[in-house]
């Protein structure tokens, strides 16, 4: 699962119901040259080949709900 808000509010739900993920650094998947053909299937099929030598970076702190609340009432402050 990609660290990003839809990853985190996916991760708070997969936990509560007991499952096992690792959430991933997008700046850490490696990216290999250009690809003219780009599909889930072949991404995960990267991924996967990526995490089996252990090359990308688990996030292990996730923010909270809280946190993203607050995050939400300090950019309304700063459009006005």
């Amino acid at each position: 699962m990609k660290a990003s808000y839809i990853g985190y509010c996916l991760q708070r739900d997969l936990m509560q119901s007991n499952y096992d993920f690792n959430m991933i650094s997008s700046d850490s998947i490696p990216r290999k040259g250009s690809k003219a053909i780009k599909t889930d299937r072949i991404d995960a099929l990267d991924l996967a080949q990526f995490s089996a030598n252990d090359l990308l970076t688990i996030v292990w702190e996730t923010p909270s709900i809280w946190y993203y609340g607050w995050c939400q009432i300090e950019r309304a402050f700063t459009l006005w």
